[in-house]
C-alpha cells in the first residue's frame, strides 16, 4: 500500500467515522420509549445514515475550499441534502414498508418523518462544525510555525477521526436494548460497533505507520515498503478477528435473553395463606356496612416523611459528581503517565510544554527540595524559550539544546547546565 493510497484510505475512514455512531441516537432513544413499534427501529437507524453525505461534503470540503463562504454554502448544501434524504427515506421506509401498519399509524409515521429529517439535520450540523473547527486548527499551526510558538498544542476533536474508545457508545446501546427487549436494536448495536471497530482499527494501523514513516523519512536504510506490507498482513488479521467474533455473536442472537425495565413495577410477595384469607368471602349475617367500617377503620400504612425523597436525590447526584471527577481524574493520570514515558536509550522526554503541570505539582507538594527543583528547572525552560528559535527534539540530551541556544555573555552556561541536572537527575 503506497502512501497515497493509505491517505485516500484514512480520508475514506473519516468520513465513515460519524454514520457508524450518530445514526444510533435517534432509534436508542426511541427504544427508551414506554409506547413504540419495534418496526420502525430499522427505517430510523437507516434514516440516520443519510449523515454521510453531509460528512463527505464537509470534510472534503476543508482541504479544496479556500474562500469561507464558499466552504459555509457548500455544507450548507450538504446538511440540507442530508435532510432531504433522511426524510424521503423516512416516508419510504416508514410508511411504505407495510401497508396496512401504516395505514393504522398515520399519525407516527407523520411526525417521525419531520423528526428523522430535524434530527438528521442537527447530526450533520455537529459533523460540519467539527470539520470546520479542523480546517482553524490547521491554520493555527500554520500560525504556530510561523510565530515560533512553542506554547501551542493540537487538539483532537469528537467527530474527527476514529477511535476504539467510541465502541462503548455501541456497547451502551446493546445492552439498552437488552434491557428494553429491542432485538433489532440488538442486531444493529452489534452489525455497527463490529464494523466501526474495523474502522478504527485500521484507521490507527494507517495513522501510526504514516507518521512514523514520515519522521523517519530522511533517514537511510528505513525499509519503508517492507514496513507497510508486513503492517498489512497484522492488521487483516486483526480485521478478520474482529468479523468472525461479530459472526459467531451473530449466530447465538436467538439464545439472548431480553428484559424490559420499562413495564417494571415493584411487586409485593405474599404468601399462600394471605391470597386464601383475602378472596375468602365474609362470614354470613354481616352487612356490607359492617365490612366498610372495619376497612375505614384500619390504621393507613406508613409513608416515608417527604424530605427522604430530596435526601436521596441529593445524596444520588453527589455520588454521581463523585464518581464522574474520580473518572476524569484517572483518565487523565493514565494521560499523563502515558505522555512521560522513557526513551530507548532509558532517559526520560523532558517537555518543554510541561510548565503548567510544574505549577500545579508546586501548589500541591509543599516540600522545600522538590519546589527548588521545580524552580530551576522552570527557569532553564524559560531560558531555552528565549534564546533558542528551534523547538529543542524529544531525544536532544541538554548539551545538545544549550549548543543550539544563544546565550549572552550574563549567562554562566556550566553553571546554568549543572544545576539544571542536579534538579532534573539527582546527580
Amino acid at each position: 500500500m503506497s502512501k497515497t493510497m493509505s491517505r485516500r484510505m484514512m480520508m475514506i475512514l473519516e468520513w465513515v467515522h460519524p454514520a457508524l455512531l450518530l445514526p444510533l441516537v435517534l432509534p436508542a432513544v426511541y427504544m427508551l420509549l414506554e409506547i413504540r413499534e419495534d418496526r420502525l427501529l430499522l427505517p430510523l437507524w437507516v434514516c440516520g445514515l443519510s449523515v454521510l453525505l453531509a460528512s463527505v461534503t464537509a470534510k472534503t470540503a476543508i482541504h479544496r475550499v479556500r474562500s469561507l463562504g464558499t466552504y459555509l454554502l457548500i455544507c450548507t448544501g450538504g446538511i440540507l441534502l442530508s435532510a432531504l434524504v433522511s426524510c424521503l427515506l423516512a416516508e419510504l421506509l416508514i410508511g411504505g414498508a407495510d401497508p396496512a401498519a401504516a395505514a393504522e399509524g398515520a399519525d407516527a409515521v407523520s411526525a417521525l418523518v419531520p423528526v428523522a429529517a430535524v434530527i438528521t439535520a442537527c447530526m450533520s450540523f455537529l459533523v460540519t462544525f467539527d470539520a470546520f473547527r479542523t480546517r482553524m486548527r490547521e491554520e493555527g499551526r500554520r500560525q504556530a510555525v510561523l510565530n515560533n510558538d512553542i506554547d501551542w498544542v493540537e487538539s483532537s476533536y469528537l467527530l474527527e477521526k476514529p477511535s476504539p474508545f467510541f465502541a462503548l457508545f455501541h456497547a451502551a446501546v446493546y445492552l439498552g436494548a437488552r434491557f428494553t427487549a429491542a432485538p433489532v436494536m440488538c442486531d444493529i448495536a452489534l452489525f455497527t460497533g463490529a464494523a466501526y471497530l474495523m474502522v478504527s482499527f485500521l484507521y490507527r494501523y494507517l495513522e501510526h505507520t504514516e507518521s512514523y514513516l514520515q519522521e523517519t523519512e530522511n533517514l537511510a536504510n528505513v525499509p519503508a515498503r517492507k514496513i507497510r506490507t508486513v503492517g498489512f498482513w497484522r492488521i487483516l488479521f486483526l480485521l478478520s478477528g474482529t468479523a468472525a467474533l461479530f459472526l459467531f455473536s451473530l449466530s447465538f442472537a436467538r439464545f439472548r435473553t431480553y428484559h424490559d425495565l420499562r413495564k417494571w413495577k415493584p411487586s409485593v410477595s405474599m404468601t399462600a395463606e394471605e391470597l386464601w384469607e383475602m378472596n375468602e368471602p365474609g362470614p354470613e349475617g354481616l352487612t356490607e356496612a359492617f365490612w366498610f367500617e372495619n376497612t375505614e377503620a384500619s390504621p393507613e400504612p406508613l409513608l416515608p416523611p417527604v424530605f427522604w425523597e430530596y435526601l436521596s436525590i441529593l445524596l444520588s447526584v453527589l455520588v454521581s459528581a463523585a464518581l464522574f471527577l474520580l473518572l476524569i481524574r484517572v483518565i487523565r493520570q493514565v494521560l499523563v503517565s502515558f505522555r512521560n514515558g522513557m526513551e530507548e536509550n532509558g532517559d526520560v522526554a523532558e517537555s518543554l510544554y510541561e510548565e503548567k503541570e510544574e505549577k500545579k505539582l508546586h501548589r500541591r507538594k509543599k516540600d522545600g527540595g522538590i519546589s527548588v527543583k521545580n524552580k530551576i528547572r522552570r527557569q532553564y525552560i524559560r531560558l531555552i524559550r528565549r534564546y533558542r528559535k528551534t523547538t529543542p527534539a524529544s531525544f536532544e540530551s541538554p548539551e545538545e539544546i544549550e549548543s543550539q541556544a544563544d546565550f549572552p555573555a550574563a549567562v554562566d552556561r556550566k553553571s546554568l547546565h549543572q544545576s539544571y541536572e542536579e534538579a532534573r537527575y539527582g546527580r
